[in-house]
């Protein structure tokens, strides 16, 4: 920001705040801290792409991304870095978790996710490391090749997606398209919007 600043930026009247994946992450969590760098009177807005992610728990019912968020606190002293309105009220590595943070965003927010977010379903629903045997190995590349069994456990995975947005009050400043779609991040790739074959929600490409 200090050399966008150099360049013009702190005289910007239109500025947004974008990022997939770990950036859509960034986004949020940084999305109040970004506007107050910028002039009062600047219309600001975030938009944050397969940020949101949740505290599910493994296919082996352990937390182990809570676990993980954990250590990256201790190891990077990342609380400092944190929204303080979560940190004060709440464990910072829970501070991770966007449905934590959201709340007390006041910058316009936008969320773009898939409630069926592979890479959610890849590295926080069935991590290498509890499955050796690589059944669900096929089951990530493509939702064509899992079995019946497989998909009722994604399926689940996505109703505990939505429920996370349960307890997210009504607000003008924030709005969310949560799509069904098994992939990771939306917005960054032409072929998502573009193609013959895109998404389309009132006949109108998504």
């Amino acid at each position: 920001m200090n050399d966008l600043s150099r360049k013009g930026m702190q005289t910007a009247e239109n500025a947004i705040l974008s990022g997939t994946s770990a950036g859509g992450l960034a986004t949020i969590l940084n999305c109040d801290k970004f506007k107050s760098l910028l002039p009062d009177d600047a219309r600001v807005k975030c938009v944050a792409d397969a940020g949101f992610f949740i505290n599910a728990k493994t296919i082996s019912g352990t937390s182990d991304i809570q676990d993980e968020y954990k250590r990256v606190v201790t190891l990077h002293g990342s609380a400092k870095n944190l929204p303080p309105s979560c940190t004060s009220i709440m464990e910072p590595s829970l501070c991770f978790f966007p449905r934590n943070v959201v709340p007390y965003v006041q910058t316009l927010l936008f969320i773009i996710n898939s409630q069926y977010d592979l890479w959610q379903v890849s590295n926080i629903l069935v991590p290498e490391y509890l499955d050796p045997q690589r059944v669900w190995k096929n089951c990530k590349v493509h939702i064509s090749n899992c079995t019946l069994s497989q998909r009722i456990i994604i399926q689940d995975f996505g109703v505990e997606f939505l429920k996370a947005f349960l307890g997210l009050t009504p607000s003008f400043t924030r709005g969310y398209f949560i799509t069904s779609c098994y992939s990771h991040g939306q917005i960054q790739s032409a072929r998502y919007w573009f193609s013959a074959n895109s998404p389309r929600l009132l006949n109108k490409e998504v």
